[in-house]
């Protein structure tokens, strides 16, 4: 139906409800499918068969339908949207059925003869097992200003693949208008037949549209199929149901199973979620009924049981989840005299599996917090003028991100999320760091980080839902960029004024740059010249290494040997300062010092600090306790010399 009249202005709150139809009885699992039609700021979205794989439509594509709101489609035109189109009679500027302002519902207005209008083949179904079908439906028509127009009138029809036999159907009805925009979910049951693993849904109308029967304007959202089992319930008590308590035992706790229902051969494995029920990790050894699950800390922990026939309990797609039960243990605090993250260097990253290849993937598990973070790889001016050292291009140095671990095998780690951020690899020394959660956490001792290694470390992370409450210090100091390492040649003699920005690493006449953001070749990596970030070295005779930075610039090394009279003024220079801002979102570690010039006898090596690593906290609230948050870097040792 297509009108052209006054646009109404209407206040719009959108309305979810059930309505009656077939569902699961027993236990859902995880969605095998769940379509959700994306979501964007432009309308039109792209077209059915680009967002969901497998779909086609009899319906044209409404490639007009531009703009917020957009015009209507015509009769027999369809277009994914993130709000009802421009039309009087409709409720319009009403969003998907979840509220976002940005997520697309497939719109359609219907044609003029009834008939399908979605088709969809569904695959990676377990054969045998029962699965419940979802999908919310909205009639878009206000009938304040059209009361007699024609309602929706949908069946849905699941048909085996190979036969196009029906094995289930459903039929809504008329879907009446309704006072203010309101969403409906109808959904059926099916069993999928023995030695098949995929269906075909079809959603068809049975009214008319079109001018002559005025109405039939409609939209579909998220559909989702979830296989369907016994009840399968989780408790604190063998005897009745109990799936909330607390404990200040710091061993152990027990948790118990049940099954109301029928399974040929039952397995089981129960989970653990430490991050409020983001995410859910297999607890290793956990596959009977009964279980003890221990070394407790403080923090809320939420537990599930999994069912499905033997064989299947490693397939979301064929398991059934259980009801949550949620544990808060207090009087438990983390022994915090340690390093909590782990990390590892990423080998390769495949953009369109969004997958890592990372060293060494030991400590990781499904569902883990991770960050994934350049450390290096910008690109510095490297000619031998005081431009020396200025970043000419960041690239994708400093960019990083939150995700979670979908799944592990061996080296090979699969992210839940897309990656949103581009990173260099391998120049760009890029690593995977593993977060732990807490409800709450209490630090009772220093808490720090793996020093940089070159290839990982350097970074401490804290993800703390509510409380983070200081008992002892937070100090990366020196865990950063390390400083320029000096090689005493113990000569004895020397040279004076020597000014250059780089020398060779295999001469006496220029001390080790400082570690920063950028790598160079080694035919320019000593001498006054800062390495971005990284101090410069010192000079020929025995002139101060540079000071590493971050945000502000590094200060310089001190003057040459005053024997040298009148001693040039050649110290190294202090590192770069760092460009920060909002849109670029970009971190990282203090630079090294550079490393002073020596080369008598006795002598020492006057190597430079190690920069300040980096800091990052996502908690509530942190309460200090008098107890500080320290990122510092390393002092250079210092000459105890003359003329040394």
């Amino acid at each position: 139906m297509r009108l052209t009249a006054l646009l109404l202005s209407v206040l719009l709150c959108n309305i979810s409800m059930n309505v009656s139809f077939a569902q699961c009885n027993g236990s859902l699992g995880a969605p095998v499918v769940n379509i959700t039609f994306g979501n964007g700021v432009n309308n039109p979205g792209p077209q059915l068969s680009t967002v969901v794989a497998g779909a086609t439509t009899n319906y044209n594509f409404a490639n007009y339908a531009i703009g917020n709101p957009p015009p209507s489609p015509l009769d027999g035109d369809y277009a994914l949207l993130n709000q009802v189109p421009a039309n009087s009679a409709w409720y319009v500027g009403g969003t998907d059925h979840t509220g976002d302002p940005n997520g697309y519902m497939a719109f359609f207005n219907a044609a003029p003869t009834p008939g399908e209008f979605y088709k969809q083949t569904i695959s990676n179904l377990c054969p045998g097992t029962t699965y419940e079908f979802a999908a919310w439906v909205t009639n878009a028509i206000n009938p304040a200003v059209l009361p007699s127009a024609v309602p929706p009138n949908i069946t849905f029809n699941i048909l085996d693949v190979n036969t196009q036999a029906v094995l289930a159907t459903y039929n809504t009805g008329d879907i009446a208008a309704t006072n203010s925009f309101t969403w409906k979910q109808y959904s059926l049951l099916f069993t999928v037949l023995p030695g098949v693993s995929s269906v075909i849904l079809v959603l068809k109308n049975n009214n008319n549209g079109g001018t002559v029967q005025i109405g039939n304007d409609l939209a579909i959202d998220d559909i989702t199929f979830k296989p369907c089992g016994p009840l399968t319930n989780a408790s604190f008590s063998n005897t009745v149901m109990f799936d909330s308590t607390g404990t200040n035992n710091c061993s152990t706790i027990n948790l118990f199973g049940k099954i109301t229902g029928n399974f040929n051969s039952p397995s089981y494995q129960w989970q653990v979620s430490k991050n409020g029920g983001l995410t859910y990790a297999d607890i290793p050894g956990a596959t009977s009924l009964n279980i003890n699950y221990g070394n407790l800390n403080d923090g809320k922990y939420l537990f599930r049981m999994l069912s499905a026939e033997s064989g299947n309990i490693s397939s979301e797609n064929c398991r059934f989840n259980s009801n949550n039960i949620i544990l808060t243990v207090t009087g438990c605090p983390l022994s915090t005299s340690k390093i909590i993250n782990d990390y590892t260097p990423v080998v390769l990253l495949d953009v369109c599996t969004n997958k890592l290849t990372v060293e060494d993937g030991l400590k990781y598990d499904t569902g883990d917090t991770v960050v994934i973070m350049q450390m290096k790889g910008a690109i510095i001016d490297s000619s031998n003028t005081a431009s020396f050292g200025t970043v000419t291009n960041y690239r994708n140095a400093g960019n990083y991100e939150f995700n979670y671990v979908k799944s592990k095998a061996g080296n090979i780690i699969e992210l839940i999320n897309l990656l949103t951020r581009q990173y260099d690899l391998p120049d760009g020394k890029v690593q995977l760091i593993r977060v732990p959660w807490f409800q709450d956490l209490v630090v009772t001792d220093t808490i720090t980080c793996l020093p940089w290694d070159g290839k990982k470390g350097g970074v401490l992370i804290l993800n703390v839902k509510d409380n983070l409450i200081l008992n002892g210090q937070v100090d990366v100091s020196a865990k950063g960029f390390k400083g320029g390492q000096s090689d005493n040649p113990k000569n004895n003699f020397y040279y004076c004024h020597e000014d250059g920005y780089y020398y060779p690493n295999d001469q006496i006449k220029a001390a080790p740059k400082g570690e920063g953001i950028t790598t160079i070749s080694d035919s320019k990596a000593f001498g006054k010249g800062a390495m971005a970030n990284g101090g410069g070295g010192g000079l020929e005779h025995n002139s101060g290494g540079g000071g590493g930075s971050n945000a502000s610039v590094g200060g310089k090394g001190g003057n040459e040997w005053i024997t040298c009279g009148p001693p040039s003024v050649n110290g190294g220079l202090g590192g770069v300062s760092l460009f920060y801002n909002n849109a670029s979102n970009k971190i990282f570690m203090g630079g090294g010092g550079g490393a002073g010039h020596c080369d008598n006898i006795p002598g020492f090596n006057p190597n430079g600090g190690a920069g300040g690593g980096i800091i990052i906290i996502n908690a509530t609230t942190i309460k200090a306790n008098s107890n500080s948050i320290n990122a510092n870097g390393e002092a250079g040792i210092e000459c105890y010399r003359d003329g040394e």
